[in-house]
C-alpha cells in the first residue's frame, strides 16, 4: 500500500468570495488616510463629546449628517440615520438602494428590552407611591 501526499493537487491561491456591503464598506474606510482635513474623525476633534461627556441630541445629529455626505462622497449607498420612536438614539445603516436595514445599534432586541424595563420601573414607582 501506497501513500501519496495530496498538496500537490490543491489549487494554490485562494477561492474568491462574493463580498458583502459590509465588507466594501469596511476595506474603503479602512485605505483612508488616519486623519484628514474633511474626515469626520477630524471634524469631531475639540468638540466636548471628546472629553467623555454625553454629546447632546445637536452633537449627534451634525454628526449622523457629517457621516452621510463623508460616505455620499465615496459613492457607497449607505445612509446613517437616528431613530426617534424610541426616545433613544439608534444608528442604522442602511442600504440606499433596497432600503434594507443592514445594522442597527442598539439592536431591536435590545430596544425591545428597554421598553420592558421602562414599563416595570414605572409599576414599580406606581405601586411605592
Amino acid at each position: 500500500m501506497e501513500i501519496r501526499s495530496a498538496g500537490g493537487n490543491l489549487p494554490t491561491s485562494p477561492v474568491p468570495q462574493q463580498s458583502q456591503p459590509q465588507d466594501k464598506l469596511a476595506r474603503t474606510i479602512s485605505m483612508l488616510p488616519e486623519q484628514t482635513a474633511t474626515s469626520p474623525a477630524s471634524q469631531m476633534q475639540g468638540t466636548p463629546a471628546a472629553g467623555g461627556a454625553q454629546p447632546s441630541r445637536n452633537e449627534v445629529e451634525e454628526s449622523v449628517a457629517t457621516l452621510n455626505q463623508f460616505i455620499k462622497s465615496l459613492n457607497n449607498p449607505m445612509l446613517f440615520s437616528i431613530d426617534d420612536d424610541t426616545g433613544k438614539t439608534v444608528v442604522k445603516i442602511v442600504d440606499s438602494t433596497t432600503q434594507e436595514v443592514i445594522k442597527q445599534i442598539p439592536s431591536e432586541e435590545i430596544l425591545s428590552i428597554a421598553k420592558a424595563l421602562d414599563k416595570l420601573k414605572g409599576l414599580f414607582i406606581e405601586q411605592k407611591a
